[in-house]
């Protein structure tokens, strides 16, 4: 199973998954097409990054940036609560954090 917690203050923006969407290829790819186009952001658009960690099992990425960079993390986190609905046995959303 993955886990997701997520949490925004204010300009900050943080996103943290662990664990795996076993038994589910469609929603193991759907976090992952999702989670490699918030990295592409990350690293193309000018933002404070404070952390990023992609590996096995975890992705986590930490920032601060304007407007359009919230709006970004926006949509990745209403696209994995889209995910976490249709999948609830391979993916949680434990809230914010």
């Amino acid at each position: 199973m993955t886990v997701v917690r997520y949490g925004r203050t204010g300009d900050r923006c943080r996103l943290e998954l662990r664990g795996h969407a076993a038994g589910s290829g469609a929603a193991c790819a759907g976090l992952s097409a999702l989670t490699n186009a918030l990295t592409l952001y990350l690293e193309r658009y000018p933002v404070r990054v404070h952390a990023l960690e992609e590996g096995e099992g975890v992705y986590r990425a930490d920032f601060a940036g304007d407007d359009a960079a919230a709006a970004v993390w926006a949509c990745v986190v209403l696209g994995i609560r889209s995910i976490a609905a249709a999948y609830p046995e391979q993916v949680e959303v434990a809230g914010e954090g």
